[in-house]
């Protein structure tokens, strides 16, 4: 059975001293064994603090960090975290900052709860991709295309933060990406830091790219991931395609037709080098 999102939500913030933490509550407890998906960016007037750790319910868990963006100079340090195997009975989500400079430091997020994902995080990381928008501003952004995943049923996880000294709308990847309601957080003085998330279970392997335009040009940093989904007994491995070469197919036990060299296929018999290459998926 492929992944299932049991439920989302956001939140948004900002302090004066570093350290910063945002708290993200959630509207229902948490389904013991279910994965937290984090995704986040952490900004500052001056220089960016970054995630230093995540906590549910005061534990941290199986907390980890998959993959991030930018820098202290970026429009944030963004970065996507799971807990795989989350405790149950929680609703506290709690995003400790450290680092950074400046009169305001803060943080915007989204959490989201899936069932069906891998219960560790060796085995639910598969793919990453990142972008710095390295502090010039375009109407257009993209994560850049992962590398091709492992298996079917990944869900696809992206994330794109935006900085601006007005409010703006992002739009991000059309169907099959589903995408989450854009948080828009300001702490006054005309600075507007904006990030919208969003997801695809993917129905086959492939290459993730999350991306979108904005409303006007402004800074910002995008994030990937592909998650795989939760092998349960019974279920066979992911199994890569092998290739088979005319030699292979004239010396192979399971077609002895073509090894004694009759049937339709019999010019491949006896070939002593591979010429060409066939590709099967089991």
């Amino acid at each position: 059975m492929p992944p299932v999102l049991v439920q989302s939500t956001s939140g948004s913030g900002s302090g004066s001293s570093t350290g910063y933490a945002l708290t993200v509550t959630l509207g229902s407890a948490t389904t013991a064994g279910n994965c937290l998906v984090v995704k986040a960016g952490a900004w500052a007037f001056t220089t960016n603090p970054s995630i230093s750790g995540i906590t549910l319910g005061g534990s941290a868990g199986n907390f980890a960090s998959l993959v991030s963006a930018g820098t202290g100079a970026s429009a944030a340090i963004t970065s996507i975290w799971a807990d795989p195997t989350c405790a149950g009975g929680q609703t506290s989500v709690v995003i400790t900052t450290t680092g950074g400079a400046g009169a305001t430091l803060g943080a915007v997020a989204t959490v989201e709860e899936w069932s069906g994902l891998a219960a560790t995080i060796a085995g639910l990381t598969d793919k990453t991709a990142t972008t710095d928008g390295a502090l010039v501003t375009s109407t257009s952004w993209a994560s850049g295309a992962t590398a091709g995943t492992a298996q079917a049923s990944e869900v696809w996880a992206g994330m794109v933060f935006a900085y601006q000294n007005a409010s703006l709308t992002i739009t991000g990847p059309s169907s099959p990406w589903n995408n989450l309601a854009q948080v828009t957080y300001t702490p006054g003085s005309s600075s507007y830091y904006m990030l919208l998330s969003g997801y695809e279970i993917a129905p086959s392997t492939g290459t993730a790219n999350y991306s979108g335009t904005f409303s006007a040009a402004a800074y910002y940093d995008v994030a990937a991931v592909t998650l795989k989904a939760q092998l349960h007994a019974g279920d066979p491995p992911p199994v890569p395609p092998y290739f088979l070469t005319p030699w292979m197919f004239a010396t192979h036990p399971r077609h002895p037709a073509i090894a004694a060299g009759t049937g339709t296929t019999s010019s491949v018999a006896g070939a002593a080098k591979p010429s060409a290459f066939f590709v099967f998926f089991p």
